[in-house]
């Protein structure tokens, strides 16, 4: 009776560290930013998703956005334009997506860097762009005014 009894009691003691694995994983908290331990999907708000930057060099404007995972932004979906003019930006080839809305497109991960040219006599540049979660949600687009530093 007591071998029964032993092994009964390894077996509870291994479903009880299953169980406490899986209860601590949950609540630690969504997973990748997307579940919340209701099991209801969550997102992050845009800020956090495209932590966006911009740094002025002379005559170029170095902008960047820090892409959270399981996070996209569309590649023709970002534009700058200073003064009203669109400025011409060199892209770099972003990953192809089927998209729902917008069916096949490029989109970047993880981290885009650009170089812009600009002109510092103009006080300002408009950057706009647009991304969504791989789970689905679509954020509106997004629009950020750089002031720019005089020359």
């Amino acid at each position: 009776m007591s071998r029964l009894t032993g092994s009964i009691r390894r077996k509870l003691a291994a479903m009880c560290g299953i169980w406490l694995v899986a209860i601590s994983a949950v609540a630690s908290g969504p997973v990748n930013g997307l579940f919340s331990v209701s099991g209801q999907r969550t997102y992050l708000p845009v800020d956090s998703a495209f932590q966006f930057s911009a740094l002025q060099n002379n005559e170029q404007l170095i902008l960047r956005w820090q892409i959270a995972p399981g996070y996209y932004l569309y590649r023709d979906r970002i534009n700058v334009d200073q003064a009203g003019v669109a400025i011409p930006l060199e892209l770099p080839v972003g990953v192809e997506k089927l998209d729902e809305t917008f069916g096949l497109v490029q989109v970047f991960y993880r981290l885009l860097e650009i170089e812009v040219p600009i002109n510092p006599g103009l006080t300002q540049v408009q950057i706009d762009y647009q991304g969504c979660a791989d789970a689905g949600l679509c954020y509106p687009p997004r629009q950020q005014v750089i002031a720019l530093e005089a020359p």
